[in-house]
């Protein structure tokens, strides 16, 4: 099936060039008028580090329960971090599967070893 360019799917957080994490955990959960974004924002420490994001350690959960596709989170990200993906089957019989990690919405590594 194909789909148009622009179709808005499950978010997907992208990565840089150099494979590392671009979210600086900035305005999308602000915009986000159905509030499915949350976002927790620490400073990197020695035991605790996400490379990629500068002085910045985000956990980010995202809600598609209600989740309105709108793109407002896509448009307030500095970094272009977020984006919408083209995964639109999302019907399950488990609610708790609809919430997702930033583990799972960060874009595959192709070819690459973590």
């Amino acid at each position: 099936m194909k789909f148009q360019r622009d179709t808005a799917g499950i978010h997907v957080l992208q990565r840089d060039e150099d494979g590392l994490e671009k979210c600086v955990a900035a305005f999308c959960a602000a915009a986000c008028p159905a509030t499915c974004i949350y976002i927790e924002a620490a400073e990197n420490t020695d035991a605790e580090r996400i490379p990629g994001g500068g002085t910045l350690r985000a956990k980010c959960t995202t809600s598609t329960i209600a989740v309105h596709f709108c793109g407002y989170c896509v448009e307030a990200c500095p970094t272009d971090a977020i984006t919408h993906g083209h995964g639109f089957e999302l019907a399950t019989y488990d609610i708790n599967s609809l919430v997702y990690r930033k583990e799972q919405l960060l874009e595959k590594l192709a070819g690459r070893c973590r």
